[in-house]
């Protein structure tokens, strides 16, 4: 596996070779830190990310694991998905269905539950969160970063909610999708949007916050 080939095609053990791949892509620090992802291990204090990725598919991506997050990723056939996964928390489940692309600096930050129908299409530059990732008090967020660093986030005190995004959408070039959305089928979010509501089937939205603009005819479906 050449460390500078922008596409990766995993096959066999998918635990395997997603750590294969973090290793080649992070760097150095990264994976020595905080980018580590453990061996498998019998003793239920060493559990391993859970991963499996599909026939076809090809991760180019870096996958970052906080202290306390392992989590579930589930990638489907023919996808190919760039980028950075953030697994927050053991908890957090990132579903990707079949057929998917999601374009280079996109990043899945996933707490909860994140997922992906198939046939979508992620642009450059996109943000798709489950999390708000810090309380809004500061009296409560001040200690975060200390918290991080002694590995005892407490994440009972930030909002999490799934985020779903449905067969055939396109997300536009820097666009965010918030926690607790629905992205509806074959809709369209406009580039630079930030989405902070569901967006019905067959929509397109556009703005900070995004707001429906029209509805696709049956020749554009």
């Amino acid at each position: 596996m050449d460390r500078g080939s922008s596409d990766w095609e995993l096959r066999g053990d998918p635990a395997v070779g997603l750590k294969m791949v973090a290793r080649a892509v992070c760097p150095p620090v990264l994976w020595a830190g905080v980018g580590k992802i453990k061996r498998r291990s019998s003793s239920p204090d060493e559990r391993s990310s859970s991963c499996s990725i599909g026939r076809g598919s090809r991760l180019a991506a870096q996958v970052y694991q906080a202290e306390s997050g392992r989590g579930t990723i589930a990638i489907g056939r023919d996808c190919a998905i760039n980028g950075l996964l953030v697994m927050e928390r053991d908890s957090a489940v990132l579903r990707i269905g079949d057929n998917v692309f999601a374009n280079l600096y996109t990043i899945f930050d996933c707490a909860a539950s994140i997922t992906v129908e198939d046939d979508v299409s992620i642009a450059y530059h996109c943000f798709i969160s489950d999390t708000n990732n810090h309380n809004l008090a500061y009296s409560v967020r001040k200690h975060d970063l200390r918290r991080s660093r002694e590995g005892t986030s407490d994440w009972s005190t930030v909002r999490c909610a799934p985020v779903h995004i449905c067969r055939g959408a396109w997300l536009g070039a820097h666009s965010m999708v918030l926690k607790g959305v629905r992205i509806g089928i074959g809709s369209i979010v406009g580039a630079g949007s930030v989405v902070t509501k569901d967006v019905p089937d067959w929509t397109v939205v556009a703005g900070n916050p995004a707001r429906p603009i029209r509805v696709l005819s049956e020749q554009e479906r």
